[in-house]
């Protein structure tokens, strides 16, 4: 069952290497910002957040998130992705809500539901985009719990403070309920061979490298200090 994802992982590394680097820089700039401004926020007080991207906690969703002080606040979301649904908890810490551009922290657990059955056929050309081929076997992947822990950059654009808000965020994904991929293959067909179960495990098993953006709306008054 030749894949071609292991070069798209490959260059999917280089791509997460640069993106940290800029987001890196961006919260540098940001923290040698004047230290010397009042102690507000941009931030309303309640939002809804709308997120996508490779590995986001939410996957494909919408969160709703509430600051419980300036700088802290809960989030709850369900999403949807290619490890299934989603649905979580979390939390991020923001370094500096006064400021337009603002480094967060945060950290998150999430459950992933799986997929009951994912056919498995090699052979008729490209395994994993045509129907054609033999089948061999199908997949299943289990529900599963991830904690993610994440950082990345928010940006309140506006001389006054708005509404929308951009989130980019990088992170990592730690599954905390063992190996969710189950193989189960058809009589006299073998298991797939180390670089397809890498392939399977990048693409279907929640977890690992995170890069996703974030729009944030925010809902009834800024936050009160």
């Amino acid at each position: 069952m030749d894949s071609p994802f292991p070069a798209l992982f490959f260059a999917r590394q280089r791509g997460l290497a640069a993106a940290a680097l800029l987001l890196t820089a961006a919260g540098a700039a940001t923290a040698q910002a004047p230290a010397d401004l009042p102690a507000s926020t941009r931030y309303r007080a309640t939002a809804l957040g709308l997120s996508m991207g490779w590995d986001a906690p939410y996957a494909f969703g919408l969160e709703i998130s509430h600051l419980v002080t300036r700088r802290l606040d809960l989030n709850a979301g369900t999403g949807i992705g290619l490890s299934g649904t989603k649905l979580g908890v979390g939390a991020r810490y923001f370094l500096a809500p006064e400021r337009r551009m603002s480094p967060y922290l945060g950290l998150n657990v999430v459950r992933s539901g799986g997929w009951s059955e994912i056919e498995l056929r090699e052979g008729g050309g490209d395994d994993w985009y045509e129907g054609d081929g033999t089948r061999v076997g199908t997949l299943t992947v289990r529900p599963t719990t991830v904690l993610h822990l994440r950082s990345g950059l928010r940006w309140q654009p506006g001389r006054r403070p708005g509404r929308v808000g951009l989130i980019g965020s990088m992170g990592y994904g730690i599954r905390v309920s063992g190996n969710p991929m189950r193989y189960h293959m058809d009589a006299g067909q073998d298991q797939p061979d180390a670089v397809d179960r890498l392939a399977h495990r990048i693409v279907y098993a929640p977890g690992g490298l995170e890069v996703s953006l974030g729009l944030s709306i925010g809902l009834g008054q800024k936050m009160r200090e």
